[in-house]
């Protein structure tokens, strides 16, 4: 299986280059706060415009985005910024610094993954996939449905479609979190392929696919934006 992307993220200054860490995003917000060594701080002034350079290995050239400055705060050992950037671009980077040890993305949103979910010999109840990691997915259910799926106790079943017009996935995990989102119910799902036996290789490899897939759309999608001159609010 081929590795997914690394990325790296620098500030762009006159006369310098500054490696900094996410330490969070506001996806739709335009707003990314990152982690700045004390040593290696330039201690920017609030306003200050500067460019972000997003680095992914084996991606071609660094990707450039205009920010500013927002906020700072002072740390023991690292500084913070919060940066805001145009939407488009925050939005765009949230799948490559997720902070989790697998990275999660989004389906595309001109195509929409719908699936079908339930207890193992239980009811299937409808859903639609908000995000998938290699470790884990996201679906929404309407809440009415989860008396049906959760009367039941042990693991969820899950098949989706992860290429359009594609054979459904059949995949398998536990429920870890459980929220409600607007008037949809979010469930967390941690796989567990080794629950689906001899199939439990085809899940994993279909899931790295997608996510693998997800993220060199992005990666491009990200690329179009920043050189079309996507500025920050």
């Amino acid at each position: 299986m081929d590795p997914a992307p690394t990325p790296s993220l620098w500030m762009i200054l006159p006369g310098s280059i500054v490696p900094v860490g996410v330490a969070d995003i506001s996806i739709g917000e335009g707003v990314l706060q990152v982690r700045v060594a004390r040593e290696r701080d330039p201690l920017l002034a609030i306003a200050q415009r500067l460019d972000l350079a997003v680095h992914v290995d084996g991606r071609g050239a660094p990707l450039r985005a205009a920010a500013r400055v927002q906020s700072w705060s002072g740390g023991k050992d690292h500084n913070l910024y919060t940066l805001r950037c145009a939407v488009q671009v925050v939005d765009g980077m949230a799948s490559l610094f997720s902070g989790r040890r697998n990275v999660r993305v989004a389906p595309d949103p001109g195509e929409p993954l719908d699936a079908f979910v339930c207890v193992e010999g239980g009811q299937l109840v409808p859903a639609e996939v908000t995000d998938v990691s290699r470790g884990g997915m996201g679906v929404e259910i309407a809440p009415d449905d989860e008396p049906t799926l959760l009367k039941g106790r042990g693991p969820l079943h899950l098949w989706v479609s992860l290429e359009p017009g594609g054979p459904a996935v059949e995949l398998a995990g536990h429920l870890r979190r459980r929220w409600l989102a607007g008037t949809r119910l979010r469930l967390g799902v941690q796989f567990d392929h080794a629950l689906l036996g001899e199939r439990a290789g085809t899940a994993g490899e279909a899931v790295h696919a997608f996510v693998h897939g997800r993220q060199i759309a992005m990666i491009a999608s990200l690329r179009q934006l920043t050189e079309g001159g996507a500025t920050a609010a």
